[in-house]
Formats: C-alpha cells, sequence, structure tokens
C-alpha cells in the first residue's frame, strides 16, 4: 500500500506541472524519474491527441527501478486543454 501511495503521489506531481506549466504537451512520450518517500522511481509520461483538437490526454505511469516497462506500480489519466492565450 506505501509503494502504491507513493507512486500514486509522483504521478500526481508530475500531472500537477504540466498543468501549472501553462504550455500545451506535444504529442509524444517523456520518461524520467523522481525521488518519493525515500526511494526513486521511474515515470512514463504519454501525451496523445484526442477528437478535440484543443484537448491532450495524458497518462502517467509510474514504476519502481528494474521493474519491466509493462509493469507500473500506478498509472493516472487526465486530460488537458489549450491555455487560453
Amino acid at each position: 500500500l506505501q509503494d502504491k501511495t507513493f507512486a500514486h503521489w509522483v504521478a500526481m506531481n508530475k500531472m500537477a506541472d504540466l498543468r501549472l506549466s501553462g504550455t500545451f504537451p506535444a504529442i509524444g512520450i517523456r520518461k524520467g524519474k523522481s525521488e518519493m518517500g525515500g526511494r526513486q522511481w521511474e515515470w512514463e509520461i504519454k501525451t496523445s491527441g484526442t477528437p478535440e483538437k484543443r484537448m491532450r490526454r495524458i497518462d502517467i505511469r509510474v514504476r519502481r527501478p528494474g521493474d519491466a516497462a509493462d509493469t507500473s506500480v500506478t498509472v493516472l489519466t487526465g486530460f488537458l486543454g489549450r491555455p487560453a492565450t
């Protein structure tokens, strides 16, 4: 339960970073590492288009270092709109 909680916090922090950046994320995949709960976590952010051109789908997967690429401790999905100009 502790791992799921920390992994979910990592995912929520990455989503908050995207929302607060004020930019419209490009379609694609980004990977990185974060520390939470005294340990390292690997994350992958997949940004996809949607039928609504002003929206992006964001899928954030978080896993422990060394875990298989197709496994995740948690997955968070959200949507971001194009910022108003």
